[in-house]
C-alpha cells in the first residue's frame, strides 16, 4: 500500500512539500525492506529537520544525512544531480524530478532507473506536473 503526501495524515507542509522525502522514504524502504508508514515518514522529518538536514519547505539539505538517518550508515549513498538522460546502474536508484511550464516549483517521484515513475508521492492518479511536464533531471543514488 502506498501512501501519498495529500493524506490526511500529513501536515500542511508535507502535503505542499514532500514530495521528494516521499519519493526517498518510498525508494529506500523498498530496497531495504522497510515499512512504508505516514508515522515513519513523519519520524524521519521531525528528526532530520531537527538537525538541519530537512528545512522548513521540506527541502533535502543534505540527502545522504537522510539515508544514514532511514537505513544506517553506509548503505546508501547519495551521488548528486544528474541530467535526465541518465540511466542508472544496477546497484543504483533514482529520484526523477519533473517540471510544468508556468508551475513556481518541481516535482520530485521514485524513477524505474531509466526516467520512468513507478512511485508519484501526489496521488494514486498521479500528479499534473508528470502528467504534463517534462523530466528535467534525476537524483542518483547508489545501494553500498
Amino acid at each position: 500500500m502506498n501512501i501519498y503526501q495529500t493524506d490526511p495524515e500529513f501536515s500542511p507542509a508535507i502535503h505542499f512539500w514532500g514530495c521528494y522525502l516521499l519519493s526517498l522514504c518510498e525508494r529506500l524502504n523498498r530496497y531495504f525492506n522497510l515499512p512504508f508508514t505516514h508515522d515513519q515518514v513523519k519520524e524521519i522529518l521531525q528528526t532530520e529537520q531537527a538537525v538541519g538536514a530537512i528545512d522548513i519547505e521540506i527541502t533535502l539539505i543534505n540527502p545522504q544525512a537522510v539515508c544514514d538517518y532511514a537505513v544506517g550508515k553506509g548503505k546508501a549513498s547519495f551521488l548528486g544531480k544528474y541530467v535526465p538522460e541518465y540511466v542508472t546502474s544496477d546497484n543504483e536508484f533514482e529520484i526523477v524530478c519533473y517540471h510544468k511550464d508556468g508551475a513556481s516549483f518541481n516535482h520530485f517521484c521514485s524513477g524505474n532507473g531509466k526516467g520512468i515513475v513507478v512511485y508519484d508521492p501526489w496521488s494514486a492518479q498521479g500528479s499534473d506536473s508528470v502528467i504534463n511536464g517534462s523530466l528535467i533531471g534525476k537524483r542518483i543514488y547508489r545501494l553500498i
